[in-house]
């Protein structure tokens, strides 16, 4: 792919150029389970209005961060213009930087202004249920109550290891003691405090009181369009709060009240079987299944049905995700069984991390399923985290249509800033707010989710088949037996691939809701004609019992993996050979060579490329309709479509433009598409299609280059330029001496970690070989240094004029610079924050952060090499783009000619819109031709496309051509680009040796590692100084591109 974006495939021009696109009811529940009270819980057919302009219940609805000391007005500025972004809502969570205090008078003085400003603006309001994150400590209130009340886990030590303080033992044999630890204070997440035993249904009752009881009740009746929600994030029963000194053979979740529940279960102490879970000795496998089964239900039982079942006391809606929803083991460790959480809650939810989409079938599909068998209509997913300021509209596209199709059709976007400063810009981005270029086209994107989410929400999901979920086999699995997670996702990968649907189905619901209707399996409210078994090692008998009823009446029964060795994880040779016999053995490799021969799929398609597209059927009313979305980032997908002979009237909606077309079909019934680079259409037919105003479909033409525009450009930004200053010297001892250059990053946490307190002087650089008619100085909180000096002359800040962000203020600083080096020098009463205060301005205090020359000029570099072996290029799934390695930078005189990349020419930190124009000759336009303009050679977020000063289209996603017919004329012809950047190259990160990320977290900007980024070292700023190789951080600054790279193409058939 080199630089370009997309591949160009000229004599095969796709469908979407040409059509001027840029884009039986089962058994009752025996458990209780909170009912869907969702606004769209009734059977909703496809109005094409609505697919027009989405109303607010499909919009996305984003984790508004609310991050620093709040005030009404802004909060009512920033939510205003969450209506004009495309938002149909928003959660107001409190964030790491909040200095508000939580849940005080003060706080609630602001929800209050934030709900009138979304009633004002008509947007959702919907609330979150925490002080950052995990659920369940209330901001420090729940753990204060006592220690009955915080984090319990199962310690196995040595017998002469001395027990930590918050120990108390349980048992003894003779080599080891078992412990029941319970988690002291001292977690900077917690506030100082620690985590809270949710096991403990008194915990979660406080945690009930404090927070979502005052919010239903302020704002209960304030809430329109019964959208009451409160979003739960990653509440956890993992044994993960021990202390850090003390030696230990293992944790494990444990609670006085798991205790009783394994009693009240199974009618025997658990206590007297310890070692069972550590050693595979006697009956070990039974006395874990018992175990993860009691964690699974008490956690279900004390934490979200009780949640739930208050919320519906006030119509509420109980969203958001668990811990480690992901993968089987981690599922077991962390919550249980999270099919249980998303049958509890009214809107069950997952979340999705990172730039990526690539083996992750599992967590969406188990969901998903949970919410068909359970008729629960509405899914979220928080999207979009952790996959850096740099990702465009077409990556939110691909990852949104992905979740999309399977099944989610509510989106929460992680995250929208209230604030940038301080360390809130390196909070897991990217932000989608009003600090990035790009804000004022989000609409676009918000107006496509809307779409899909709509289409995804409509009528409901109609599988043949289930995949019987391994999780109890990895209750019961010994140290040398393998995980289950990967056979399993190979077969639900190996069903997608091949067009066929299905729903993954959970051994305790299929006992709760299951049940055999003739040759149907039922759970609840689905019915299958196909079961597939993965590689098991135990089965339940409830679920054994109905699957051979299902067989003896007539329905099929596949095994694609080793079959269970265990009925209820002991042996049962009958029982089990009746399986054996029951069931029809096939191959992933089977499924994937031939899959027709043993599922008919949800529909035909065929092609050289149908395998990169996935289908979903659904049904309004009985009536079939067709979702397709192609996987692919970068290529385009041509299907053959092949729909049943009784479906007649296919119309095609494309929720890009948008648009509706008529599909002809050849007389053999096909119908050909050409879906784009994670394009995403459905296909409605009969009824469905009546009274929808649909085009017909244009012809395919063959287009051929006809000229091309390849610099050099004029061009000219449309904000002010910009040199981000991250390294300083530093002095605590006023000025006398002063340190080398160090990453300010670095100067912080060195200070931090030592909890200086004193007089801090700051020493920044800057080279300018020829000073600017206008430069300002930025930077945050200016009014906390005691000193400025420019050049040793002082200068104070006033107004309240920012670059970028509110926190950001500048102050224009022209006449005091020279030709040369530049000295910035500040002066601060360094104060170390002291996160595990309960004070939340404490925990912050002085903020160190990068300083900026805004203005108009250039900045280069002598030294700037292109880097293709990027983390996200080792990805196979995204479009390859180069990443720039620059060594040191210096202001200049500006650039008027361009080859066509910002980044290289002038403006490598530059945030915001640059217009690129050029001209080219043009004789007579052929009125039987069509003219296009391709423009696969830009990297930029937004492109507008101008053609002779009139505005023609703005491009945001694939294709990433224009019809320019229209605006064509005899002779010289101009060409204007506005093209839109993010705040990648702003904020970066820009040192971090995988060059440009796919998961960025706040240790991506540092050389300390941790999540995401695995390997680091926390001393990395004094290994610097050492000239030693760290693992991740590099003095090197990476840049990404920002611009034309390479030719614009006119095209003609």
């Amino acid at each position: 792919m080199g630089v370009f974006r997309y591949v160009t495939i000229y004599f095969l021009f796709v469908f979407s150029i040409a059509s001027g696109l840029s884009g039986c009811r089962g058994a009752k529940s025996q458990a209780p389970v909170a009912p869907d009270r969702s606004p769209l819980n009734q059977e909703t057919g496809l109005e094409y209005r609505y697919f027009l302009d989405p109303p607010n219940a499909y919009r996305s609805h984003p984790f508004y961060s609310l991050n620093d000391s709040l005030t009404k007005a802004e909060l009512k500025r920033q939510i205003t213009g969450f209506r004009e972004a495309g938002f149909g809502g928003f959660y107001l969570h409190s964030r790491a930087g909040l200095i508000t205090g939580y849940l005080g008078a003060e706080w609630w003085e602001l929800m209050d202004a934030a709900v009138d400003a979304a009633n004002e603006a008509g947007l959702q309001c919907m609330f979150y249920d925490e002080d950052k994150w995990p659920s369940g400590f209330a901001g420090g209130l729940i753990p204060d109550l006592g220690e009955d009340y915080r984090a319990k886990c199962l310690a196995r030590l040595d017998l002469q290891t001395a027990l930590p303080t918050g120990a108390r033992l349980l048992k003894k044999d003779s080599l080891y003691q078992y412990i029941q630890y319970t988690a002291q204070y001292g977690y900077d997440i917690f506030n100082g405090t620690c985590y809270v035993d949710l096991f403990n249904p008194n915990a979660v009752r406080k945690f009930i009181e404090s927070t979502h009881q005052p919010y239903f009740e302020k704002y209960g009746d304030k809430i329109a369009d019964n959208a009451l929600f409160i979003f739960t994030d990653e509440p956890h029963i993992h044994a993960r709060y021990f202390d850090p000194k003390t030696r230990h053979h293992g944790l494990l979740s444990y609670s006085p009240y798991l205790e009783e529940k394994f009693q009240q279960l199974y009618g025997y102490a658990l206590r007297d079987h310890l070692s069972q879970l550590y050693e595979e000795k006697g009956n070990w496998r039974e006395v874990r299944w018992h175990y993860y089964m009691a964690k699974a239900l008490l956690f279900e039982e004390s934490y979200t049905r009780q949640i739930a079942d208050f919320c519906d006391q006030y119509g509420a809606q109980m969203t958001g995700h668990y811990l480690g929803e992901d993968d089987l083991k981690k599922v077991r460790d962390r919550i249980g069984n999270s099919a249980l959480h998303y049958r509890s809650m009214q809107q069950p939810g997952i979340d999705h991390l990172g730039l990526s989409i690539a083996h992750r079938l599992f967590t969406p599909k188990y969901m998903s399923s949970v919410a068909d068998q359970y008729d629960k209509r509405r899914r979220l997913s928080e999207l979009f985290g952790i996959s850096g300021q740099n990702v465009d509209f077409q990556e939110r596209k691909w990852v949104g249509g992905w979740h999309a199709l399977l099944g989610v059709n509510h989106f929460c976007p992680h995250l929208t800033a209230y604030s940038l400063k301080g360390a809130r810009k390196r909070d897991y981005p990217p932000t989608f707010s009003y600090q990035q270029p790009y804000w004022d086209y989000n609409k676009l994107m918000e107006d496509y989710l809307g779409r899909i989410s709509y289409a995804a929400t409509a009528g409901h999901f109609d599988p043949q088949v289930l995949v019987v979920s391994p999780l109890e086999s990895e209750y019961v699995k010994g140290d040398r037996e393998g995980a289950f997670t990967d056979g399993m996702v190979q077969i639900l990968e190996a069903l997608q691939n091949n067009h066929i649907d299905f729903n993954l189905g959970d051994e305790e619901i299929i006992r709760d809701r299951g049940s055999v209707a003739d040759n149907q399996f039922v759970i609840g409210a689905m019915q299958y004609r196909y079961v597939i078994l993965p590689e098991m090692l135990t089965i339940r008998q409830s679920t054994l019992s109905l699957l051979l009823r299902f067989h003896a009446n007539g329905g099929t029964l596949f095994s694609m993996g080793s079959l269970p060795r265990f009925v209820d994880a002991k042996a049962d040779p009958t029982a089990l050979d009746a399986l054996k016999k029951a069931v029809i053995p096939i191959s992933v490799e089977a499924m994937e060579v031939n899959p027709e021969k043993y599922i008919p799929p949800a529909v035909r398609i065929s092609g050289a490329q149908a395998g990169q597209v996935w289908v979903q059927r659904r049904k309004i009313n009985g009536e079939p309709f067709y979702l397709f979305y192609n996987t692919s980032d970068f290529t385009q997908a041509g299907i053959t479509l092949q729909l049943p002979a009784d479906r007649k009237n296919p119309v095609l909606w494309d929720p890009a433009k948008p648009g509706v077309y008529r599909l002809p079909a050849a007389e053999n019934g096909a119908i050909n598409i050409t879906l784009e680079p994670a394009g995403f259409y459905w296909v409605t037919t009969g009824t469905l299609s009546e009274g929808i105003p649909a085009k017909p479909l244009p012809p395919t033409p063959a287009l051929k280059p006809l000229l091309t525009l390849d610099g050099p450009w004029t061009g000219k930004r449309n904000a002010p330029n910009v040199l981000a200053l991250d390294f300083a010297a530093y002095s605590t001892d006023g000025g006398k001496t002063f340190s080398d250059p160090e990453p300010v990053i670095g100067i912080w946490s060195r200070l931090n970690d030592a909890q200086y307190n004193g007089d801090l002087r700051l020493r920044f650089s800057a080279i300018i070989r020829q000073v600017p008619g206008h430069c300002a100085l930025a930077m945050e909180q200016p009014r906390a240094f005691q000193q400025i000096l420019i050049n040793g002359s002082p200068v104070q800040f006033s107004g309240e004029a920012y670059y970028i962000d509110q926190s950001i203020k500048t102050r224009d600083i022209s006449r005091l610079l020279r030709e040369g080096r530049n000295e910035i020098e500040l002066q601060i009463a360094f104060s170390a924050c002291d996160p595990l205060s309960s004070d939340p301005a404490r925990r912050y205090e002085t903020e160190l952060e990068t300083i900026y020359l805004t203005g108009d000029f250039g900045v280069f570099s002598d030294q700037v090499q292109t880097v293709e072996n990027t983390q996200r290029n080792l990805s196979e799934d995204l479009v390859r783009r180069p990443a720039y390695a620059f060594e040191n930078f210096f202001i200049d005189r500006e650039k008027d000619r361009f080859d066509g990349n910002a980044t290289l020419e002038g403006y490598p930190f530059y945030a915001g819109s640059f217009t690129l124009s050029n001209s080219f000759e043009f004789g007579s336009p052929d009125s039987g031709k069509n003219y296009y303009l391709d423009l696969s050679a830009c990297d930029a977020t937004v492109i507008e496309v101008i053609v002779n000063d009139r505005r023609v289209d703005t491009l945001c996603w694939a294709p990433y051509t224009v019809d320019i017919t229209n605006y064509l004329k005899k002779g010289t012809n101009t060409l204007q680009l506005n093209l839109v950047n993010s705040l990648r190259n702003l904020l970066g990160p820009h040192h971090h040796k995988g060059a440009e990320l796919i998961k960025v977290g706040p240790n991506s900007f540092t050389g300390a590692g941790g999540f995401p980024d695995g390997r680091g070292e926390p001393d990395w700023y004094d290994l610097r100084k050492q000239k030693t190789d760290l693992a991740i951080w590099t003095d090197t600054y990476y840049q990404v591109p920002f611009g034309v790279l390479g030719k614009v193409v006119v095209l003609s058939n």
